[in-house]
């Protein structure tokens, strides 16, 4: 099936029913340019990163450009032969920065040329990220973290990937092929009933995205549409580096008992606010490991207090375009049945949907 919208990370419940007719939502996306006229000399860098040993190519890697105050202008990711191309108008003295999680940062200057166009080759060398000037505050609307040290350290390790996860080229035509699913569970995992399973094949930027920092801040990750409709937002990475949420939660060192990863634990600055989130943010600590978002929900409409069953994971990878949702899960609450003799309710199932990315296809001039 073909659609010009944006699955967006939710799902919606009725409270009226048994059964329910939930699906994913789809979000209409659109782009818009100021249309501003450009008059500076336009410039063109293309080049390779590569690795310094061997030379052989390094693909998607983060290739800024930068000003003179260190601030990027443009980015790109490099191509699976690690080729990119960055163009710009304005002041030629620039600098470009390339960087790849595990093969640490490299900056040179652009090489100045009269034709507008230069060529260049960036090598990457197997060393930690090193970034100076980032700091982490804390301020008193949240608890000290007990190891305050290690996250800064961890910010400024994963500076680049962060950075990244926000890079997405959307000059670029494409199409996605992704797998949906959904269906109800029992309380042990296991599915019950019919299992719905659909492809879809889209035309837009990006396969998956969540609702916007802004809305979510202002109306939470549960929204009770109505008295008979509740919306479950899931967190992306743009939405947990936002300002909005960064304004509204906590960061702490999270507990390392997780292999090749460094984690980083989120949690609203009231402990017990409704309707939130709280979770992991799992930064991979070597090339081939993914970013990972784990998350559960601190409460729900029907009475249901925080419960690791309800909630999901969100997990990212990098792709010719940049990182993306490759795959998320979103695990909701069926409404509670009722029953007097009951002194609350109680959860006796819940239901799953699920995204995957399965393929994306490059379109030309889309």
């Amino acid at each position: 099936m073909e659609t010009d919208f944006v699955p967006v990370v939710a799902s919606k419940r009725r409270t009226s029913s048994c059964l329910f007719a939930a699906s994913v939502v789809f979000l209409l996306a659109a782009t818009i340019s100021n249309g501003t006229a450009q008059t500076l000399a336009a410039q063109t860098l293309s080049g390779h990163v590569t690795l310094a040993g061997d030379g052989s190519p390094v693909s998607l890697a983060l290739v800024l450009l930068e000003d003179a105050r260190g601030e990027a202008v443009a980015r790109t990711m490099t191509r699976t032969n690690g080729a990119f191309t960055l163009a710009w108008s304005g002041d030629p003295t620039m600098s470009v920065r390339a960087e790849r999680i595990g093969l640490g940062s490299v900056a040179v200057p652009v090489p100045t040329t009269t034709a507008g166009r230069a060529s260049i080759v960036l090598r990457l060398s197997p060393t930690p990220i090193e970034i100076d000037g980032i700091s982490v505050e804390a301020g008193s609307r949240c608890p000290l973290a007990v190891n305050q040290a290690g996250l800064t350290d961890a910010w400024a390790e994963f500076r680049g990937l962060l950075t990244s996860l926000r890079s997405l080229d959307r000059e670029r035509g494409r199409q996605f092929e992704v797998v949906m699913s959904e269906g109800n569970r029992s309380l042990r995992g296991e599915p019950e009933g019919e299992q719905v399973v659909d492809t879809v094949i889209m035309s837009r930027p990006t396969p998956f995205v969540s609702a916007g920092a802004d809305y979510l801040a202002e109306n939470g990750f549960v929204v009770q549409e109505s008295a008979i409709e509740v919306m479950y937002y899931a967190p992306d990475a743009h939405v947990l580096l936002s300002d909005e949420f960064l304004g509204s939660h906590c960061y702490r060192y999270g507990e390392q008992n997780r292999p090749g990863y460094t984690v980083i634990a989120f949690g609203p600055v009231d402990p017990n606010a409704p309707l939130d989130v709280t979770g992991i943010f799992a930064l991979p600590q070597q090339p081939d490991l993914l970013p990972r978002i784990e998350f559960q929900f601190t409460s729900h409409p029907w009475g249901f207090g925080s419960d690791p069953r309800l909630g999901g994971f969100v997990e990212m990878a990098p792709t010719e375009i940049g990182w993306v949702v490759s795959e998320w899960e979103l695990r909701v609450p069926n409404p509670p049945r009722i029953n007097f003799s009951d002194r609350g309710p109680v959860l006796t199932s819940y239901y799953v949907y699920r995204g995957e990315l399965n393929r994306f296809i490059l379109g030309e001039g889309r």
